[in-house]
């Protein structure tokens, strides 16, 4: 058995378990992305937490007076009357502060921040007060900058809005999410305090008291709970193995699937996933649920790439899983993949480019299973590898390199391998390193190599592997046998590739090439 040391994406030697992750990933939405625009604020594109409340409508000032001019008035006023004041006062004052936010809210939070007044804003932070609802409003406009997170917490708002969570008002629960969920975004004070205060378990709890209800308030609110939680745990792996425990993934999973019509709620439960996908621990808890049958049965109604694309980077971190590549499979993945493949191989289109990797790059990945593999391989008569095959003599090097990959893969197997070389896969090969020996795609080559390295291994079929492999190797690579013999002492760099420092370069496509020679030559054939 033998590991290949320098396989290409996705090729695993035979007797490993060491799948490699997909590199092609696009730009955009990433699991653990330093860009992730803040889930609690308005988002650019469709790709958001959904619509929060609006501000209250601008309102023009009095003649002879700017809306700055109010804005100080009510800074003031907002000291005084915030311990002795009528409720239509406060409310007022808040709607000012409300309507400068939405006009300018940079500077607008640049004078809340000098006038001192969130450290009064605490103590109107209680369940009994009429305001508490715009208080905690203004509190996420204010943190949607990141000058303003760390003096939210330094203010000692944290305590308050955490025990705000545990209230009956849905609007004071929807602007509290809001307000942890940005003071939490890239601030490390401000998950260490959510984190101090117990904030993440009453969430957890919340998503699931609230998961089965369908009406549109519970939807935006959970929506916006699933946001502070991906703010909260963003490229932390201790918050993120804290949610992992918390129990949240069978939530989550069960949230996609009750609420799979409701676009803004399924964006942030992907997004969430992809939060929490990396860790091991995580995949384990998946494994658990359906997972794999939710988003199969999510991708298929896809039309949109940008859509297709958040779910492939769930699917690419869970399809590392043994257990959840079986899942995806018999859940009918791989029939959406050859379906993109065919829908995308002849596209000069960015877009489908991009997709048509992705699509064969998770394909060979899920072939990295035992089980998997077995599943799809279905004795050699399998529809699945038939279509493998097809990709191999096809003009696409993306899917001839997928194809070579795939093969590698199904010749982990001896029995597979016997039945792939007596239905003439090693001529299939052969042609295709053929093709490449002018335009020298390295990358091809070497997938090619690969399957023929594993093709090789059982004495049945190594002779007819590598009899036509040597004479291919001879003809192509000449000149580096002849450098190699002259050489042959000499002691060879396997960092590099090369024999000693006076020597020409070897590849490691030649020194696969070698290496199969050797085998032939040595085993008597």
């Amino acid at each position: 058995m033998y590991s290949l040391t320098h396989s290409p994406i996705g090729a695993a030697g035979r007797g490993t378990h060491a799948p490699a992750r997909l590199r092609s990933f696009l730009a955009g939405l990433a699991p653990a992305c330093p860009a992730l625009p803040c889930p609690c604020s308005p988002r650019p594109r469709e790709r958001g937490a959904g619509s929060f409340p609006e501000q209250p409508p601008e309102t023009s000032a009095p003649p002879g007076r700017t809306m700055a001019d109010n804005l100080s008035d009510a800074l003031k006023k907002l000291k005084i009357t915030a311990t002795d004041s009528t409720a239509d006062s406060l409310e007022g004052c808040l709607d000012c502060l409300l309507q400068a936010l939405a006009q300018n809210n940079i500077e607008t939070s640049e004078k809340i921040q000098k006038s001192g007044i969130l450290q009064v804003f605490a103590s109107l932070l209680t369940p009994q007060s009429s305001s508490t609802a715009k208080v905690a409003n203004i509190i996420a406009e204010v943190a949607k900058n990141e000058f303003m997170r760390n003096p939210c917490v330094d203010a000692g708002l944290i305590p308050p809005l955490v025990q705000l969570l545990n209230c009956k008002d849905q609007e004071v629960l929807l602007q509290t999410g809001r307000a942890l969920g940005n003071i939490c975004y890239d601030s490390h004070e401000g998950r260490s305090a959510v984190d101090h205060a117990g904030g993440a378990q009453i969430v957890v709890d919340q998503l699931r008291s609230l998961c089965s209800k369908t009406d549109p308030a519970s939807e935006k609110l959970l929506t916006v709970f699933c946001g502070m939680l991906v703010n909260y745990s963003n490229e932390n792996d201790t918050l993120q193995s804290q949610l992992i425990n918390m129990g949240v993934i069978p939530t989550l999973v069960k949230l996609l699937g009750i609420h799979c019509q409701n676009a803004a709620l399924t964006e942030m439960c992907l997004v969430a996933f992809g939060n929490l996908a990396e860790l091991e621990s995580s995949k384990e808890q998946f494994a658990y649920t359906n997972i794999a049958e939710e988003l199969v049965k999510l991708f298929k109604k896809q039309i949109e790439h940008d859509k297709k694309e958040m779910i492939f980077e769930v699917l690419a971190p869970l399809a590392e899983n043994d257990v959840i590549k079986l899942q995806l499979v018999e859940a009918g993945l791989v029939e959406c993949l050859l379906e993109i493949v065919q829908k995308t191989v002849d596209s000069d289109k960015e877009d489908d480019i991009a997709e048509l990797k992705t699509a064969s790059d998770l394909m060979v990945l899920l072939l990295l299973g035992d089980e998997s593999m077995q599943k799809l391989f279905e004795g050699g008569k399998g529809s699945v590898f038939q279509r493998v095959l097809s990709w191999i003599p096809s003009n696409n090097h993306q899917l001839q390199l997928a194809g070579a990959l795939a093969i590698a893969n199904f010749a982990r197997n001896d029995g597979n391998c016997i039945h792939m070389v007596d239905n003439g896969i090693v001529q299939k090969l052969m042609d295709l390193l053929d093709r490449h020996v002018e335009d020298g795609n390295v990358t091809v080559q070497h997938a090619a190599l690969s399957a023929l390295r594993n093709l090789a291994i059982p004495g049945f079929a190594a002779s007819k592997v590598t009899h036509p492999l040597a004479m291919f190797m001879l003809l192509s690579f000449r000149n580096t046998i002849k450098a190699a013999l002259l050489f042959g002492s000499a002691t060879c760099r396997e960092a590099s590739g090369h024999f000693s420092a006076a020597s020409p370069p070897v590849s490691s496509v030649q020194w696969n090439c070698m290496y199969l020679a050797m085998v032939w030559a040595f085993s008597g054939c």
